[in-house]
């Protein structure tokens, strides 16, 4: 969580961070809560606001479940706690969500996940606003994984 209490600054901070969630009052001082809420995303109605606020917290509530240390499955080693993927023991760069889907598939490993599950888990999209559901049908992360490790065994 990161605060201020201008408007300006959080401007800034938002640019800087890109968080998940902003929440302002209308009289900050500096750049007051509608410039701030203008500035990096179009204002839009308060239940679409609401069920925004919603998704990222549903997604953040099923994302910090006890996570008892390492996960090792088959060349991979995932460390949840430091963000961490290692194929065949060599680091591998993910992104964000990249980190957070395969996360979520080895936490449910045996588990058959929807893809409106995996939208509002991983996405934080709210499923009754959003209209392209292609979106998880295939993920180059988990075919670089594969590739990574398919080297890693030559």
């Amino acid at each position: 969580m990161i605060f201020t209490d201008n408007g300006s600054a959080a401007l800034l901070l938002v640019r800087d961070f890109r968080p998940d969630m902003v929440i302002t009052d209308v009289d900050v001082p500096g750049l007051d809560g509608f410039g701030l809420c203008k500035a990096p995303a179009k204002p839009f109605a308060f239940s679409v606001l609401a069920a925004k606020i919603n998704a990222v917290l549903r997604r953040y509530s099923a994302n910090s479940g006890p996570r008892s240390g390492k996960i090792r499955e088959q060349g991979l080693e995932l460390d949840p706690a430091v963000r961490t993927v290692k194929v065949g023991g060599k680091p591998a760069a993910l992104t964000r969500k990249e980190f957070d889907l395969l996360t979520l598939l080895l936490e449910k490993k045996g588990r058959v996940l929807g893809v409106p599950y995996l939208l509002e888990t991983v996405w934080g999209y709210d499923m009754a606003a959003y209209d392209n559901p292609h979106t998880v049908e295939t993920h180059e992360s988990l075919r670089r994984l594969g590739r990574q490790r398919d080297l890693s065994k030559t």
